[in-house]
């Protein structure tokens, strides 16, 4: 917004945890945290899952790492 500092505006980062694993989900997060992000969103679309509960499992696997 004109005349608000930049720094003062927050920003979502954004993940796709249907590519690479655990580890590099973790260093991703490590990343946007770094970098100052308000939020993170992970997204599993894409993945090919075909159920509600294969969404669930990956979006867990991925809590589970960046911890």
């Amino acid at each position: 917004e004109a005349g608000r500092d930049p720094s003062a505006i927050p920003f979502e980062g954004r993940i796709n945890i249907t590519r690479g694993d655990p580890d590099s989900w973790r260093k991703s997060a490590q990343d946007w945290e770094k970098a100052g992000a308000a939020n993170l969103t992970v997204n599993t679309q894409g993945a090919g899952y075909t159920t509600v509960d294969e969404h669930i499992a990956t979006i867990r696997r991925f809590m589970e790492s960046a911890r």
